[in-house]
C-alpha cells in the first residue's frame, strides 16, 4: 500500500502501545492502512487519498489523550524479615525483663531524671513494657511498619531510625512534662516508625507523581491512624505523638539525602549503630 504513496507515514512512533492506538482510530473510522516497523521505529501507512483525513482523525485522537510523561519508578529494598525479628526480639526482652522491677527502677524513662543527667533513659525506656498486652501491640504492629518502612529504606536504616524516632520522642515528651512523668514501652518508637512510612511516602508523592492533593491524604491518613491507635486508654498520647512527628522528620530527611535505599554493609553499618545505642544506654544504666 506504501509503495504508492505520494506522502510520507500518517505517524511514526517506538512505543507499540501508541502504535495500537492510532491502529485501533483508523480501522473504527473505515480507513485502511499498513504497519512497517524499520530500527524500532513503527510507522502506519495509507492510501494517498486517505492520507489526508487519517491525518485529521489521528490528530484530534492525540489532542484528547496526551500521553502522560514517564516517570522513574520508586526505589525499593524489596522483601526483608527484619519486622519478624523486631517481634521476636520485643517479645524475648520483655520476658527477660518483665519480672526484675529493677530494669524499670533503673530503665524507665522518668523526666525529671532523663532531664537530670541520665539521658539514657530515653533509650532503656523502648525495650521496658508493663504488661503482655502492651508488648504483644507492639511486636505485632511495630513489625508490620517496620516491614514497611524497610521495604523503601532498607532494614538496617529503618530499624535505626525508627530507634532514633523513639528516644527522640522520649526527649520531646520529657521536655514538655519537665517532670512527674514515666514513658515505658517501643510504642513511641513503633508510632515514630508510622511517622518514617508517611515521610517517606510523601516524599515519594511529591518526587514520583502522585496527584496533587494525595501526599496530604497520607499524611491525614496516618494521622487518623496515630488518632486511632495511640490515644486509647491508658496511652501516653504526647509520647505517641512526639514519636510520630519525629519518624516524619527522619524518614522525609533520609530519603531527600539520598532517595534510593543505602546497600549492602551500610545497612549493617546502621542496624550495628542502633543495637550499640540500645546496648550501651543499658551499660550505663546498670553502671
Amino acid at each position: 500500500m506504501n509503495g504508492g504513496s505520494q506522502h510520507g507515514p500518517v505517524r511514526a512512533t517506538r512505543d507499540p502501545r501508541r502504535a495500537d492506538e492510532w491502529g485501533l482510530v483508523l480501522t473504527a473510522r473505515g480507513i485502511p492502512f499498513e504497519l512497517d516497523v524499520s530500527d524500532g521505529e513503527i510507522r502506519l501507512w495509507t492510501l494517498p487519498g486517505d492520507f489526508d483525513r487519517a491525518v485529521h482523525e489521528l490528530d484530534a485522537f492525540d489532542a484528547e489523550n496526551i500521553p502522560e510523561p514517564s516517570r522513574p519508578e520508586v526505589p525499593r529494598w524489596g522483601s526483608t524479615a527484619v519486622g519478624f525479628v523486631f517481634a521476636w526480639v520485643v517479645l524475648a526482652a520483655h520476658g527477660a525483663m518483665s519480672g526484675n522491677s529493677r530494669f524499670f527502677v533503673r530503665g524507665s524513662a522518668r523526666a525529671e531524671r532523663l532531664l537530670g543527667g541520665e539521658p539514657w533513659r530515653a533509650v532503656t525506656a523502648l525495650t521496658l513494657h508493663a504488661d503482655f498486652p502492651h508488648v504483644a501491640g507492639n511486636a505485632a504492629f511495630g513489625g508490620a511498619l517496620l516491614t514497611a518502612a524497610a521495604w523503601r529504606i532498607g532494614p538496617g536504616v529503618a530499624f535505626a531510625l525508627s530507634v532514633a524516632a523513639g528516644v527522640m520522642g522520649n526527649v520531646l515528651t520529657a521536655l514538655l512534662y519537665a517532670e512527674r512523668h514515666t514513658a515505658i514501652g517501643a510504642s513511641t518508637a513503633v508510632f515514630g516508625t508510622l511517622g518514617i512510612v508517611s515521610g517517606t511516602s510523601l516524599f515519594d508523592a511529591r518526587r514520583y507523581g502522585v496527584r496533587r492533593r494525595a501526599p496530604w491524604v497520607l499524611i491525614g491518613a496516618s494521622v487518623a491512624l496515630l488518632g486511632f491507635l495511640g490515644t486509647n486508654e491508658g496511652s501516653d498520647v504526647i509520647a505517641h505523638a512526639t514519636g510520630w512527628a519525629s519518624g516524619v522528620a527522619l524518614g522525609l530527611a533520609i530519603v531527600a539525602v539520598s532517595s534510593a535505599p543505602l546497600r549492602g554493609s551500610l545497612q549493617w553499618v546502621f542496624a550495628g549503630l542502633a543495637c550499640v545505642v540500645l546496648g550501651g544506654a543499658w551499660a550505663l544504666a546498670w553502671r
